[in-house]
């Protein structure tokens, strides 16, 4: 297995280049995800990051207009990444489409093409050129172009929505709901147990605390939607519904702590409450019916 990260290049020089090919691959949800478990990882928005101008001259000349720095707050912020290779994708111009695409993107392209059928711009009768053939050729052009990049941009988003990309600790550890149990009360116990790692976090201020609100918020939708194959179906509505209820929770937690409605402490308390809640209805498990 490809650790992606230890690729990145040793030149801060060609980290451009690098990221660039994993904007226009179907890796990134992969990069995203070890990028994420870095300590100095942040969850700062691609807004923040790069104003209306930085990011016109990212979608016309790659991040080649960028500054070494400006790349290194892209690895710092995963997050943004997505944000990112949305925009390059629908909004990039010429400097993206000329990109070199990978063996796997190209099959992937490939896939997609079979699946819409015939394309619609199909042979050309012979004809004499004229100045407005040739300007509906560039406009046919420029359409397939950027069909070819929402094709891609499909695949990505599909890709990402079918694999959990949670905060990779607490209830986002991989292998967390592997179907290698024995019995429902062992899945939902080694739930419980990841819970309680919570209390193992120790945020020294608001911000860390936002940060881990944000990826156990994250950590709870991977619960909501997963198929939970230990689980019947009267046992995973039950654990999912409880899920819901912990999600808004957390979530109002966050939202009163970013208003200024709930001070760090406060917060900290409520989210543990909820936490403790959490571990000890899952580890007790469903009623009996």
């Amino acid at each position: 297995m490809t650790i992606f990260i230890t690729t990145i290049p040793d030149d801060p020089k060609e980290w451009a280049g690098w990221l660039e090919q994993h904007l226009v691959g179907l890796r990134l949800r992969d990069v995203i995800d070890e990028l994420r478990l870095l300590p100095e990882s942040t969850s700062t928005p691609l807004k923040v990051l790069l104003n209306q101008k930085q990011l016109s001259e990212v979608r016309q000349h790659g991040l080649s207009a960028l500054s070494v720095n400006q790349v290194r707050t892209l690895f710092s912020s995963p997050e943004s990444l997505l944000e990112l290779q949305e925009d390059v994708l629908l909004h990039g111009g010429d400097y993206w489409a000329s990109l070199p695409t990978s063996a796997e993107v190209q099959s992937a392209t490939d896939r997609v093409k079979q699946r819409l059928g015939k394309s619609p711009f199909g042979e050309e009768r012979a004809a004499r050129p004229t100045a407005n053939s040739e300007v509906k050729r560039g406009s046919r052009g420029l359409l397939i172009a950027l069909t070819s990049a929402a094709a891609l941009l499909l695949i990505g988003f599909v890709t990402w929505q079918m694999q959990p990309h949670g905060s990779g600790s607490i209830l986002g550890q991989p292998g967390l709901l592997a179907n290698d149990v024995s019995s429902s009360a062992e899945y939902l116990n080694r739930i419980a147990d990841a819970g309680n790692e919570w209390f193992d976090q120790h945020p020294r201020d608001s911000a860390e605390l936002v940060t881990l609100l944000e990826n156990v918020s994250n950590d709870c939708q991977i619960l909501i939607d997963a198929e939970h194959l230990p689980l019947t179906s009267e046992e995973r509505n039950w654990f999912v519904g409880k899920c819901e209820n912990w999600k808004n929770e957390f979530d109002t937690t966050l939202a009163s702590l970013q208003s200024g409605q709930l001070t760090f402490e406060a917060a900290k308390a409520e989210a543990d409450k909820t936490m403790m809640k959490l571990v000890n209805v899952v580890r007790e498990g469903p009623p009996a019916a």
